[in-house]
């Protein structure tokens, strides 16, 4: 059987693609990341005392072999109370993320051409 001329070509240039895509949607959820830390550090609906839970605001961005994921959180061990407690009148995190949330893929589709 003979082999289809240039496949080997079609086949090099789409992991390469592919490594480049995966690359640049990593750098743009890393930013997606950053930006969604400065939002909810801005925004953070309660009056500091200390400033460490506004200080501890932050995101990770991990790759494996489901895909990219960028998660928000507040570090301090009661940044879950501000989160839920008082009908979630503190929260940062979630209006956060809902907010970037329609901006996502938009970004991503930037990111990866």
């Amino acid at each position: 059987m003979s082999k289809l001329q240039g496949l080997d070509k079609v086949l090099e240039n789409a992991a390469t693609w592919q490594r480049v895509a995966l690359k640049r949607a990593e750098m743009t959820m890393g930013v997606l990341g950053t930006d969604m830390v400065n939002h909810s550090k801005n925004t953070a609906p309660w009056t500091d005392r200390t400033g460490l839970a506004r200080k501890s605001i932050n995101s990770v961005t991990m790759t494996d072999t489901q895909g990219i994921s960028t998660s928000l959180g507040i570090g301090m061990e009661y940044g879950v109370f501000l989160e839920l407690a008082h009908g979630g009148r503190f929260r940062t995190v979630t209006p956060t993320v809902d907010s970037f949330r329609g901006d996502f893929m938009a970004r991503i589709a930037r990111g990866i051409q």
